[in-house]
């Protein structure tokens, strides 16, 4: 018979259940409660010292409440908790765990590295003033626990494989994430809860064994790459570098910009992990650059949408964000004018009309681990050429780049396309088994034929 979660053998958790409403305040405690008796806590673990659960409120929230520490804090990634540690989610997983302790399974906790231990003060050292923190030196220990941690996590999952990625161990798997993330290895931590997702988000609720296998090994270079960055052991492209350990970029960190006019051609979401990743695709009529506004929220909050501008943009002040183009913007003011035919003509005519660069920068990105699988594209062909079954699209060059279409574009897509030299491809050129092709994402042109807009599909 599998082991109990006995509340009556953690007189610290019976502790912090008394005073709660102490703890908490009115408010908090009583909306805890209700929480708690509306089911919203789930996949309550206890781990060794600690429990594990998640709480759905106006999204996901993951909280560890210590079980033999009453004067430990608990955690909680709601916003909340960092003004009042014990914000109403605690106050639902205390809850449960005292009131619905059969509810609760019974983990191994993967414990995070222990901290050394203080050195003793003597008095003479007290007398003197104390030493400046560096911050550098916190920041790389940090970091060598987190790797640590990693490790300890591989050795799990190599290990048992994606068949032994029960429920106890992938809510510990989402915990390790997020105190690899914690621990200023973000991409890595970000990694982990992809891995865990795999483990239980495939078709039909089968595990996605392939998905899960790539990420592994993706987990494992990411690792090494990290690793050596750190110890100096290899001279990465600084911005990669900065990719791996998950900078968080400041406006002093962006190239200020101004004088741009910009039009959204795209407006496109992704799921990384937890997060939804919204982008809208600006193209400068002037110059035909293209920029990437994005927005990065929780995948569960409800009500947001990818940035959408159906007016042109005239950019007065803005910042370009580091790396390779299409460079991220963040706009911080702009004017917006009205979006005339002539002015998706002006998209159109910028576009470059040959696929022989975006290609040399897929195989250079290809040959890099850790360069991506894609690259952006923005073409505008001089003819689409169909071979059999097959559509590919003629560049300036004579070169025939194959095409592959969402659901439902084959059929529908040809007929809205105005004459060649019109219209431009927004997509990916991605590495299939049969060669290179372009992914299509978006028509842009000022001679569609339907009735919403010049982009398709339309930005909504």
């Amino acid at each position: 018979m599998p082991a109990r979660f006995d509340p009556g053998t953690h007189p610290a958790l019976r502790e912090t259940g008394e005073r709660l409403r102490e703890l908490a305040g009115d408010a908090a405690y009583a909306a805890g409660r209700d929480y708690a008796r509306t089911g919203a806590v789930r996949g309550a673990i206890a781990a060794g010292a600690t429990a594990y659960a998640t709480v759905s409120g106006s999204t996901d929230y993951r909280v560890t409440v210590p079980l033999d520490d009453a004067a430990a804090k608990p955690g909680c990634t709601c916003p909340a908790h960092r003004r009042k540690p014990h914000c109403k989610h605690v106050v639902a997983v205390v809850v449960a765990l005292l009131d619905h302790p059969a509810a609760v399974a019974i983990g191994e906790a993967i414990q995070a590295p222990a901290p050394p231990p203080k050195a003793r003060r003597t008095r003479a050292a007290t007398a003197t003033a104390a030493p400046k923190r560096d911050p550098n030196a916190e920041r790389t220990a940090l970091r060598g626990e987190g790797l640590a941690l990693v490790d300890r996590v591989l050795a799990e999952l190599a290990g048992g494989g994606v068949l032994a990625l029960g429920p106890d161990k992938a809510a510990l798997l989402a915990q390790a994430g997020e105190l690899v993330g914690a621990l200023k290895l973000r991409r890595l931590g970000n990694l982990i809860v992809a891995v865990q997702a795999a483990g239980r988000n495939g078709r039909d609720g089968v595990p996605d064994e392939r998905r899960f296998a790539r990420l592994l090994q993706d987990l494992w270079l990411t690792r090494q790459a990290t690793g050596a960055h750190l110890e100096g052991r290899v001279a990465l492209d600084p911005r990669l570098g900065e990719d791996l350990l998950g900078k968080t970029w400041r406006a002093a960190d962006l190239e200020p910009v101004a004088g741009l006019e910009l039009v959204q051609i795209a407006a496109d979401r992704a799921i990384d992990a937890e997060f939804a990743i919204d982008t809208g695709t600006l193209v400068d009529p002037a110059s035909g650059a293209v920029y990437l506004e994005k927005r990065i929220v929780p995948s569960k909050l409800r009500g947001t949408a990818p940035p959408l501008h159906r007016l042109r943009l005239l950019v007065e002040e803005a910042g370009l964000y580091p790396g390779a183009a299409p460079r991220r913007i963040k706009l911080v003011r702009a004017r917006r004018a009205p979006l005339r035919a002539a002015d998706i003509a002006r998209v159109v005519a910028a576009t470059p009309d040959r696929i022989a660069g975006p290609r040399r920068a897929l195989l250079a990105a290809l040959r890099d681990p850790f360069g991506g699988f894609s690259v952006p594209v923005l073409l505008r062909p001089s003819a689409l050429v169909h071979r059999g079954e097959a559509l590919g699209a003629l560049d300036a060059d004579g070169e025939v780049v194959p095409l592959q279409w969402p659901d439902g574009w084959r059929t529908r897509v040809p007929g809205l396309l105005p004459e060649p030299g019109r219209y431009a491809l927004l997509g990916d050129l991605v590495l299939t088994d049969d060669g290179i092709c372009l992914r299509c994402r978006a028509v842009v042109g000022d001679g569609l034929r339907w009735s919403k807009g010049p982009t398709f599909p339309e930005l909504t």
